[in-house]
């Protein structure tokens, strides 16, 4: 069952293989510059976060990754070019569905990571929940990610984790708030939601140019 999983294609937004090919051929190309193209790919992800985790079991390596720089730093940087080189892109009579999504993951994500922030107060925990929120539209599609992904990171999905950490449903529950009532002084985690939104929009947009 895995194995027929990992033989579907793994879709990415229209034009990121031809941005992502230009970024990668410069030879300064870093860890960050990847991750800031990843962060709007979630399926991608997802399939960077299974192909990371097995070859951390492969060489018995206990620290699994949390957040895409972990994922990357797992793969290495040669094997996270080819893997994503291998992507294809969305079909043209799905794009907009496709990258309606893309905008919906990124703004969560970027929720999740600011109530973490906001209720834990460090950065470090907030990427893992933004790793959480990115690739959580998958998960809820195909629940079989979850095979591949340590008990830490799944325990965000079976709902067992600490107390007073941000849940999943307590984000899609603010946004849910956000977008009943848009012109309302939801504070700054509003802010941040609407401003990540506009965000990813523009970085498709961008990213199109490249066809």
């Amino acid at each position: 069952m895995n194995v027929q999983q990992e033989k579907q294609p793994i879709y990415v937004t229209t034009g990121f293989l031809e941005k992502f090919a230009i970024v990668t051929a410069d030879e300064n190309v870093s860890f960050k510059d990847i991750g800031q193209m990843l962060v709007y790919q979630p399926y991608l992800v997802a399939h960077l976060l299974r192909e990371a985790n097995r070859y951390c079991d492969e060489y018995g390596s206990s620290a699994k990754p949390k957040s895409i720089q972990g994922v990357i730093n797992g793969l290495g940087l040669v094997r996270t070019i080819s893997e994503c080189l291998a992507a294809q892109g969305i079909p043209e009579g799905e794009q907009s569905v496709f990258c309606a999504q893309t905008v919906d993951t990124y703004s969560l994500a970027i929720v999740l990571a600011e109530l973490a922030e906001k209720r834990l107060g460090r950065k470090d925990t907030a990427r893992d929940f933004f790793f959480v929120g990115l690739i959580s539209p998958v998960v809820a599609q195909n629940s079989l990610i979850l095979d591949s992904c340590h008990e830490e990171l799944s325990q965000h999905y079976s709902g067992e984790i600490p107390r007073g950490h941000p849940t999943l449903l307590e984000a899609l529950e603010l946004i849910g708030t956000f977008r009943k009532n848009p012109q309302a002084d939801h504070g700054y985690i509003f802010t941040k939601w609407k401003s990540a939104r506009e965000r990813a929009r523009e970085a498709i947009d961008e990213m199109a140019k490249f066809l």
